[in-house]
Order: C-alpha cells, then sequence, then structure tokens
C-alpha cells in the first residue's frame, strides 16, 4: 500500500511541474513550488 502513494505522490509531483514550466505567470509558478515542497517531503517520506 506505501508504493502505491508513493506512485501516485510522484504522478502529483511530475503533473504540477509540468503544469509549472508551462506556466508564463511567475506567480502561478511561485505558487505551484510552494505546493511542491511538502509533496516532495512526503514522497521522501520526511513527515
Amino acid at each position: 500500500m506505501l508504493y502505491v502513494y508513493l506512485v501516485l505522490v510522484a504522478l502529483l509531483i511530475v503533473n504540477i511541474v509540468w503544469n509549472m514550466l508551462r506556466e508564463k505567470d511567475v506567480f502561478v509558478q511561485v505558487d505551484a513550488a510552494l505546493v511542491l515542497v511538502p509533496l516532495i517531503l512526503r514522497l521522501l517520506l520526511i513527515k
């Protein structure tokens, strides 16, 4: 079950990074970067 969770988090991170790189507005990119921080910590199993 842990691996399923990690795969879902990884897919979500990839999706957010993809959308962040496509976005032109800097504020939306910063907002996406702030969302990425807890997700990356979850992926590394740091709580």
